[in-house]
């Protein structure tokens, strides 16, 4: 997939407190998404990093938010069929560790694209969003919440995030 005005990289940041059997999992992910606008007109979002997964959408934000459903829905799905955190761990880590190589490539073409003035934003929902300049490319972090005393105050709260890659 080469790059072109109708691809767009993106970074996402969610925050999400999963429930499992027997455990409460705080988790905050910073990955990377190509948004395309195919010739049909449909909007998709495909998975970079984490790689294994796709929404779409018939506007940008409508595709955005049914990312942000299969996402979560993805997490769930591990917390059901982990018997323990630990497991919940490891498929959570592994999940976001997959990189899906053919769109990373598409990705930086177009991060490289926009850098270059090559692309020309012209869909107000993708003009709008932050710049994200960043070179870390992925984030995870993970932490039991049901142990060890935890203090929990608003400030812990995020709201969901997607930026352009600057």
């Amino acid at each position: 997939m080469a790059a072109s005005a109708a691809h767009h990289p993106l970074f996402f940041t969610f925050k999400e407190v999963v429930s499992g059997n027997g455990f409460l999992a705080g988790i905050i992910a910073k990955g990377r998404v190509l948004l395309a606008q195919e010739e049909d007109e449909s909007w998709w979002i495909y998975g970079v990093q984490p790689g294994g997964f796709a929404a779409s959408g018939s506007t940008p934000q409508e595709v955005y938010a049914e990312f942000r459903t299969a996402f979560r829905s993805i997490l769930f799905d591990f917390a059901a069929t982990s018997e323990k955190y630990e497991a919940f761990r490891q498929q959570v880590e592994g999940f976001f560790a997959e990189v899906n190589e053919p769109q990373a490539m598409a990705w930086t073409e177009a991060r490289e694209a926009f850098r270059m003035g090559k692309i020309q934003i012209t869909e107000e929902a993708i003009q709008n969003l932050p710049r994200d300049d960043s070179k870390e490319m992925g984030f995870l972090a993970l932490d039991r919440l049901d142990v060890g005393g935890a203090v929990f105050a608003p400030s812990d709260n995020m709201l969901d995030r997607y930026c352009a890659a600057a």
